[in-house]
C-alpha cells in the first residue's frame, strides 16, 4: 500500500500550501501530491482548482490572472478567514 499526501495534505491543514505540505510530509508518505496551473504570464502556482475563488479571499480565473495579482490573495482557512498563506 502506498501512502500518497492528496493535495500537499489537505485536512492537514489549507489544501496545497506550504504549510500543509510540511505537515503532509511530516508523516513520511510515499508521495505528495499537488495541482499547478499557469498564469496569464505564464508562471506555475500550485493550487487545485483553475480559479482562486474556493480557497482565497479574491476571486479570479487562474490562467487569466499574473503572478502578482495571484499573489496579492490570502488563503482562507475552513471557517473562511482570511490567513497570511499565500498561493
Amino acid at each position: 500500500m502506498k501512502i500518497i499526501a492528496h493535495r500537499g495534505g489537505a485536512g492537514l491543514g489549507n489544501e496545497n500550501t506550504l504549510s500543509c505540505i510540511s505537515k503532509g510530509l511530516s508523516y513520511k508518505p510515499d508521495m505528495v501530491e499537488i495541482d499547478v496551473h499557469l498564469t496569464k504570464d505564464r508562471e506555475v502556482v500550485v493550487c487545485h482548482d483553475p480559479y482562486i475563488d474556493r480557497v482565497t479571499d479574491s476571486k479570479g480565473v487562474i490562467s487569466e490572472m499574473t503572478l502578482r495579482e495571484i499573489k496579492a490573495a490570502h488563503i482562507v482557512d475552513a471557517s473562511g478567514n482570511s490567513t497570511n498563506e499565500r498561493i
